[in-house]
């Protein structure tokens, strides 16, 4: 399609067949919006097609009509165009101005090409590459890929990583991914994959662990987990308990620095404010201060409570400190928190609405968790 259809340049089209000059004749007028290109001439004595295409004003005039003779190919090679003037009266005459139309012929549409390259360092599994967002493709090995989908030239491609490996987990990158797609197969995307780079990790506990106090049976993966600044953490599991002729498993609340486990509390147990811990709810909260003192939430007297290590902090029926109001219910499935040095402790749970009566308000509440021997509150 035309690009410019005018330029006062010397220069010559070189068309092989009267066919192709027709072709360029009627791509050059419907660019100008013309009625239909047409032939005015046999040639004059050169014998070559004339194509009426259209006119500009600015070239030669006002509402002076332009012809553009397009070259056609003669025994002895092609020949120039030139410009003839057309007379009101029909006469014309040669201007022997040489113009020049800038336009390119639309010819058959390039081929579709693939896009595609070469994938290194992968170990894992699940990678899946993208080229424009989409077209997915799992790579599960090293070596060429190529995407399903080809492009047309001039369009553009960009490949990313959809989806990381894992097992190994990996983090691949994409290299030369994106670009306006050429008249040739794209093959020279690289992607390579590196392992994923951690932090120092250790392991803090594990099932199976065998405690002084216990066996650590069972993680609740479901659990909460909790660390202080000392990295010492607290999680919900089981511990197991020999007794009697069969060994019992109960539910508990660890403590572990990395290297030494131990039952902070668990079911079946008095604490030492001589509170009978009878549930540990593993989908409650689990918070431990730089004390390593432990709060969680449980049930006691079949009554919802929050603990610490140490013993009760709150439960339900609880009269507040106001005198007024009650501790009416505790979110067990919420979370709780505790801090170093005047070990209050954080919960939610609700009260009277005064308002609704039999409706509760949502509410947080802050107790104070029993200090261990040898232990000090702080007066600030």
């Amino acid at each position: 399609m035309a690009e410019k259809i005018y330029g006062q340049f010397p220069g010559t089209f070189d068309f092989t067949t009267n066919q192709e000059a027709n072709e360029a004749a009627n791509a050059v007028n419907i660019e100008l919006n013309d009625a239909g290109a047409q032939t005015v001439g046999a040639g004059g004595s050169a014998g070559l097609p004339f194509y009426r295409i259209g006119f500009d004003s600015e070239l030669v005039g006002e509402d002076i009509p332009v012809v553009i003779f397009l070259e056609a190919v003669k025994d002895d090679g092609p020949q120039d165009p030139w410009v003839t003037n057309i007379e009101p009266d029909g006469d014309s005459y040669n201007f022997g101005l040489r113009m020049w139309a800038d336009f390119t012929l639309a010819g058959p549409a390039p081929d579709p090409v693939t896009i595609g390259g070469t994938v290194t360092g992968l170990e894992g599994s699940g990678l899946v590459l993208q080229n424009n967002g989409t077209d997915d493709l799992p790579t599960d090995s090293n070596g060429p890929f190529e995407f399903a989908t080809p492009l047309t030239p001039d369009t553009f491609y960009n490949v990313t990583v959809a989806t990381n490996p894992s097992n190994p987990a990996q983090t691949c990158s994409v290299e030369n991914g994106s670009g306006q797609v050429p008249t040739v197969n794209v093959t020279d995307v690289a992607v390579s994959c590196t392992d994923v780079v951690l932090g120092e990790v250790i392991k803090a506990a594990a099932e199976g662990d065998t405690l002084t106090d216990g066996t650590l049976d069972e993680i609740e993966a479901e659990g909460k987990v909790s660390i202080n600044n000392l990295d010492q953490v607290a999680f919900h599991g089981r511990v197991e308990i020999e007794g009697g002729l069969l060994d019992e498993t109960f539910r508990a609340v660890f403590t572990s620095d990395g290297q030494t486990t131990q039952v902070a509390a668990r079911e079946a147990s008095e604490l030492p404010d001589e509170t009978t811990v009878e549930e540990i709810l593993e989908s409650g909260g689990v918070a431990i201060n730089d004390f390593g003192d432990v709060v969680f939430h449980g049930r006691t007297d079949n009554v919802k409570a929050v603990f610490s290590q140490n013993g009760l902090v709150a439960m339900v029926g609880d009269n507040l400190a106001d005198g007024t109001t009650t501790l009416k219910e505790i979110w067990e499935d919420a979370g709780v928190a505790i801090n170093t040095y005047a070990f209050d402790v954080a919960f939610h749970g609700g009260v009277d609405n005064p308002d609704l009566p039999g409706v509760l308000v949502d509410a947080v509440f802050v107790g104070q968790a029993p200090v261990a021997e040898g232990e000090e509150m702080s007066s600030e």
